[in-house]
């Protein structure tokens, strides 16, 4: 367990009865898509932490995904991390247990492009998606176009 995780969330309740809430209605069949914002620092990472810690403890799966400024040029690099798949600036990822995606990350698969990707990243989210599902996805902001137009697809899913 992480230090963080070991140190009581404090004066945050109201967001997380909120973020409870929403579970809860997930659960029943009724997604929901939230931003946490606010200025670095204020904990939103420590709240959205706590959040997973508390979905995964109610049998929902949770995928994460973090944009970083290095990967704004690389196609899907937000989308393939938060499906598990090997996004190209993170190596430890080629480890995960979905390694369906190589090949779409090659110069010249066959039928790579942008609007084959991102439906095949669709699928793939569908069949993550077979049990309730928390996914997070970090830093957007400095995410790519094609994770962008990624995440406007899943949110009309949900």
């Amino acid at each position: 367990m992480s230090l963080e995780r070991d140190i009581r969330l404090v004066g945050r309740d109201p967001e997380l009865q909120r973020l409870t809430a929403l579970l809860d209605d997930a659960g029943r069949g009724r997604g929901r898509a939230v931003v946490v914002s606010g200025p670095a620092g204020i904990g939103k990472s420590r709240l959205v932490d706590e959040f997973c810690a508390l979905a995964s403890g109610h049998a929902f799966a949770v995928r994460r995904g973090h944009a970083l400024p290095e990967t704004q040029t690389l196609p899907f690099a937000l989308a393939l991390d938060a499906v598990g798949g090997p996004a190209a600036t993170t190596p430890a990822r080629f480890d995960a247990p979905d390694r369906s995606f190589r090949p779409l990350l090659d110069a010249g698969a066959p039928g790579a492009t942008g609007f084959v990707m991102r439906e095949q990243l669709l699928g793939a989210f569908v069949e993550l998606t077979a049990r309730p599902t928390v996914i997070v996805l970090e830093d957007v902001h400095w995410s790519d176009p094609a994770s962008q137009r990624w995440i406007g697809g899943v949110l009309d899913r949900i």
